[in-house]
């Protein structure tokens, strides 16, 4: 931050220290990197009731786990909205029956991601009576 007016500053001091620097995780929101529609998620084996929330960088690329989902997302089955199951903690989709064999499974909602601040300490400057500046104070991913 290139300044900071007080009540900002003890916002983010405030913040910082109630996580204790890096020791506690929070949520996230990506203002750019929140958000899938009609994401894959899976395919049905006329078993399985249990699927976790996925979601692809590029289509057919990396595919990531999603833990964090925010709200109620829309999951369909074969592109068919179904209102018969439960989001499980860690972003499990629990279905009250199995999804037949071959049925695509998808979902559209918003995610979060958890984090933590990469360092133990806060550099603020004061510069000016009322401004602050600090440097960077950077986050990093929590995978589980």
């Amino acid at each position: 931050y290139e300044f900071m007016r007080e009540p900002h500053y003890r916002q983010l001091l405030d913040f910082f220290l109630r996580h204790r620097g890096k020791f506690e995780t929070f949520l996230h929101e990506d203002p750019k990197d929140h958000h899938v529609d009609a994401q894959p998620f899976g395919t049905g084996d006329g078993v399985a009731t249990r699927f976790q929330l996925l979601r692809y960088f590029v289509e057919g690329g990396f595919l990531e786990p999603i833990r964090e989902p925010k709200g109620n997302p829309v999951i369909t089955v074969d592109g068919a909205p179904l209102a018969a199951w439960v989001l499980e903690p860690g972003g499990v989709v629990a279905f009250n029956a199995p999804p037949p064999t071959g049925a695509g499974l998808a979902w559209t909602g918003d995610f979060r991601f958890r984090v933590r601040f990469d360092v133990d300490r806060a550099e603020f400057s004061e510069f000016a009576a009322n401004l602050r500046e600090l440097g960077t104070m950077e986050i990093v991913s929590v995978k589980k």
